[in-house]
């Protein structure tokens, strides 16, 4: 027998309250670099990411609820697994074999659907299937069962999010569903990242987006089928740019846009998909994924607890309102077929 193993990665578990009479849990990944992440089984949800900054002071750098209660009334998907299809649905309704099938219109006056409806995966409760850590990671594994018609959504969707820290400081996100009826899935994270502290803006930091094209879209964030060249636009974040550098605390709006990112390997391969940054703490994330977009929301509607660009979202999915153009592809899921997709966020400090 080898002698035991020896880590600096620890997983623990702690109850943090109660919803409708079920216990909620958080899970806790650590490794040896001070970086720890937080996971409630309600909504999936990330409740906090603590880094250190170049001094070596550590505080949150997502915006988070104090108690599972605070997530009852969320309007803004605060840290929470979306699905079942993130984003927009124009009309709330699509069809698939000729059958039309009717969602909640849950976007305001809008007419559309929304983050997969009222009681979205975000208001869900997961099953925590596994929680382990090696030499190497750390990580949990939760389980959700949607079922059939669950907010208008055809099939039995069964979803699995795995949370991996890893001793590189990457937070690994994986998802995984399987179905028994032809259905749409889109699933996403919806972190608000503030990288120097969930306390003010985040407007001074710097974004960069390997996009080289964004989708038009109309007043209701719908696509239009069209899509634009960044450059010489307010999108153009292909170099690094101060998110605030357009004076958005002065405007009525901030950015909400999808981002195509660019997939030419021989061109892009050196680079992630985008990138975080805050000067004044040198806290950096990097984002990779294997979707093919993302949507850089600038948090202009948050309200309440949360002041408006207390964080910034950056949300990998397929495009907006798929299921209602089939050209877009990516997001209809057979039965007898496994939805796979990930996203990576590195974090590194000074």
């Amino acid at each position: 027998m080898g002698a035991p193993l020896i880590t600096s990665m620890k997983a623990n578990q702690r109850r943090i309250g109660e919803v409708n009479g079920q216990d909620i849990f958080c899970s806790e990944l650590t490794n040896g670099n001070n970086v720890k992440v937080c996971i409630s089984n309600f909504g999936a949800t990330i409740t906090a990411i603590l880094v250190p900054d170049k001094k070596g002071s550590i505080t949150n750098t997502v915006l988070a609820y104090d108690s599972p209660d605070e997530c009852l009334d969320d309007r803004f998907y605060i840290g929470a697994t979306v699905g079942r299809v993130a984003g927009r649905i124009s009309k709330g309704a699509f069809s698939i074999e000729n059958k039309v099938y009717r969602l909640p219109q849950n976007d305001g006056n809008s007419g559309n659907h929304l983050h997969g409806g009222i009681d979205g995966f975000n208001k869900r409760i997961f099953e925590i299937e596994s929680l382990d850590c090696n030499d190497q990671n750390a990580a949990v594994q939760m389980y959700y069962r949607s079922n059939d018609r669950e907010e208008g959504y055809p099939g039995n969707l069964d979803v699995w999010v795995t949370f991996e820290l890893t001793e590189e400081n990457e937070l690994i996100i994986r998802y995984k569903a399987q179905t028994d009826k032809p259905t749409h899935v889109n699933l996403t994270n919806h972190s608000y990242f503030n990288l120097g502290g969930a306390n003010g803006n985040a407007l001074e930091q710097t974004l960069f987006v390997n996009a080289d094209k964004f989708l038009v879209t109309d007043e209701n964030y719908i696509p239009t089928g069209k899509t634009k060249e960044v450059k010489d636009t307010l999108n153009d974040f292909r170099s690094p740019k101060k998110i605030n550098a357009y004076n958005l605390q002065e405007s009525a709006n901030g950015y909400n846009g999808y981002f195509i990112l660019n997939r030419d390997k021989s061109k892009y391969d050196e680079l992630p998909d985008a990138i975080l940054f805050d000067p004044v703490t040198e806290r950096k994330m990097e984002v990779i994924t294997s979707l093919p977009g993302l949507v850089f929301y600038s948090g202009e509607y948050l309200s309440g607890k949360f002041d408006k660009f207390a964080g910034v979202c950056l949300e990998t999915q397929f495009f907006p309102d798929t299921p209602n153009r089939p050209e877009f592809n990516g997001t209809l899921l057979m039965p007898g077929q496994t939805y796979n997709e990930y996203t990576v966020l590195k974090f590194s400090y000074g």
